[in-house]
């Protein structure tokens, strides 16, 4: 399997809940895959439009493909996630959390990167909880060995981005 038939495979799983878009660029970087995904939870009284109250969930989900991948690439797509969670994370009364979750495919890794992405760890409250949170959830794969490799956050994710056999 190669990335494009990886990228493939993730278009179909992500199609059910997300707006999934291909070749973008975004915050001038060239994203392979992007992905969101937005949810209105709301309790009603009586009526529906008798809404006690709400509440909403967001993801939104980059997809890069590397060929080689260092430590500096691995920085600079962290960066990258940080930037994008300003830009697309908008808080408000209503807001509860938001993922940005970045998706890095490549072939073959070093033992450094590993370690990077492990440890790589980011979030963001707004106004004392009160207008939710936002957390980056990195995600590796590759393709080569077929290891799926992730942050603590990212971990209650991996199942949908592991290889099916």
């Amino acid at each position: 399997m190669n990335a494009n038939d990886y990228l493939d495979l993730l278009e179909i799983k992500f199609q059910k809940y997300f707006d999934v878009s291909r070749n973008m660029y975004i915050l001038d970087n060239k994203i392979d895959m992007f992905a969101i995904c937005n949810v209105v939870n709301s309790r009603t009284f009586i009526t529906q439009n008798d809404i006690v109250d709400s509440y909403e969930n967001n993801e939104y989900c980059f997809v890069k493909v590397f060929d080689c991948i260092d430590s500096m690439d691995i920085i600079y797509f962290c960066d990258f996630l940080k930037e994008a969670l300003m830009k697309f994370v908008k808080p408000k009364a209503n807001h509860m959390n938001s993922f940005i979750t970045g998706v890095i495919v490549c072939d073959g890794l070093k033992e450094e990167v590993i370690d990077l992405v492990k440890k790589f760890k980011y979030s963001k409250a707004y106004k004392f909880y009160l207008y939710g949170w936002s957390e980056i959830r990195l995600i590796l794969i590759d393709m080569k060995s077929k290891r799926v490799i992730s942050n603590k956050p990212g971990k209650k994710v991996i199942k949908v981005y592991q290889f099916t056999s």
